[in-house]
């Protein structure tokens, strides 16, 4: 059985100025821990709390760089990535900088997995980055990035 710890609903949207801090970060690709964007989240504050998967089916397509496809896709995975906690605006709008909110990716609150290890499964709501373009490819699962570097 699952736990469910929710937030928000699924596709609830809320501007930066509504936002309450400490915040949850979903991530899948360079900003993960080993990844060749993670010192963007420790100059964020971010702290590491747990693997995690998209609740839903996603298309995550990699092209030299990850691609997280909004919607529902029968062809896509429970895509794994990690959540992390962002302390407050100043973070928040360094990922977003570095993410291009609102004109390359689209942030938005949506429901994932936690992977804990010695607990139980449950479900909980972070914010995650959607690519906004059409994006072809074989859908991944995962993006590999180089433990060896966290």
């Amino acid at each position: 059985m699952i736990a469910t710890n929710r937030r928000m609903r699924e596709n609830d949207f809320v501007s930066m100025t509504d936002t309450t801090y400490p915040i949850r970060v979903f991530v899948y690709g360079t900003l993960k821990r080993g990844g060749s964007n993670h010192d963007f989240m420790m100059r964020a504050g971010g702290v590491f709390l747990c693997e995690a998967e998209t609740r839903e089916k996603r298309r995550l397509i990699v092209d030299g760089l990850p691609y997280l496809c909004d919607g529902l896709a029968d062809d896509g995975h429970n895509v794994e990535g990690e959540i992390f906690e962002i302390p407050d605006a100043r973070g928040l709008a360094l990922i977003d900088g570095l993410e291009g909110n609102g004109h390359f990716y689209r942030r938005r609150i949506d429901e994932f997995v936690e992977r804990r290890t010695n607990a139980e499964p449950r479900e909980t709501s972070a914010w995650v980055y959607y690519v906004m373009a059409s994006k072809t490819g074989e859908p991944q699962v995962r993006f590999e990035v180089d433990r060896r570097k966290s």
